[in-house]
């Protein structure tokens, strides 16, 4: 559904959708930046394109830097 809506954008690979951008914003590959989703707090078990979606959990997305 966010892919469908253009709230997410990525690319396919061998882990599923890697995400590059969230509602228009950039995670800037060249300072090791990426997306990271948490569901109720809790890094997600699952990647994005493959995670469950239940009823009251909250999910959301920050950059992170690869170290």
């Amino acid at each position: 559904a966010l892919l469908e809506n253009g709230l997410i954008a990525g690319s396919d690979s061998e882990y599923g959708l890697f995400i590059d951008t969230v509602d228009g914003e950039y995670a800037d590959s060249a300072k090791n930046e990426y997306w990271l989703y948490t569901v109720n707090g809790e890094m997600a078990s699952y990647g994005v394109d493959q995670q469950p979606i239940e009823d009251k959990d909250v999910y959301a997305f920050s950059v992170s830097v690869f170290e």
